[in-house]
């Protein structure tokens, strides 16, 4: 194992656990936002351990979009937790940068099945 897979186990434990420990102990519309950034971002390193340990170019392809997942939400709830935070009534833009979001994530699927060519177009291996 590498130091980046080991980087994206660790993200996915320790981010999987802070959301669960957030939704559970969390009573406010708040701690719920934040959970699901947590969970968004225990997604993307489950995605970055799986595509650096795996040799088989279709699997690297079906981590590396499963990884995009994680990272196409991380801005959009991270964005979402300043605005409740800050207790900004700003929902034309919350739902604007989640469509945006949803957006991305068609793209990322489209790409999945092959109908666009977005994203990830082509690999190389880069890890020993």
């Amino acid at each position: 194992m590498n130091l980046f897979a080991l980087s994206g186990l660790l993200a996915c434990i320790c981010s999987f656990i802070f959301a669960i420990f957030s939704w559970v102990k969390g009573k406010k519309f708040l701690n719920k936002v934040w959970a699901l950034f947590n969970l968004s971002v225990a997604i993307w390193g489950l995605g970055a351990f799986k595509f650096s340990t795996t040799l088989n170019q279709d699997e690297v392809f079906f981590w590396l979009r499963v990884g995009h997942i994680g990272v196409i939400f991380i801005p959009v709830l991270f964005l979402h937790f300043v605005f409740e935070l800050l207790e900004l009534k700003k929902k034309k833009l919350i739902y604007a940068i989640y469509t945006v979001g949803l957006l991305f994530s068609i793209f990322n699927i489209t790409d999945w099945v092959g109908i666009t060519k977005v994203f990830i177009i082509n690999l190389r291996y880069v890890f020993n």
